[in-house]
């Protein structure tokens, strides 16, 4: 508490959140219970980043 800052602080985290995007674009991964999870969650990820890999590099 002492070392509370003031408006300024505030201004910024209200511009961060504000930036967030919906939960609705959220995925969230539990933690696997069994290898075969994790191994398809891995490869579920690695599609994922593969994607917006790809469609940020369309972009530019």
């Amino acid at each position: 508490l002492a070392h509370r800052g003031g408006d300024d602080d505030l201004e910024a985290l209200r511009v961060l959140f504000s930036r967030r995007k919906p939960d609705s674009e959220t995925i969230v991964f539990h933690p696997p219970k069994t290898k075969e999870e994790e191994q398809e969650q891995f490869e579920l990820f690695k599609r994922i980043v593969d994607e917006k890999t790809r469609k940020k590099e369309a972009e530019s």
